[in-house]
């Protein structure tokens, strides 16, 4: 389950990091 969590937080990371063009990314990257 735990692995499940997992894939499902890369996937909405990788989702976010895309909408916002990577500027998130980079900030929390950083932080």
């Amino acid at each position: 389950m735990d692995s499940f969590l997992s894939l499902i937080g890369v996937r909405k990371w990788l989702f976010v990091c895309n909408y916002y063009k990577h500027f998130i990314c980079m900030f929390l990257l950083v932080s």
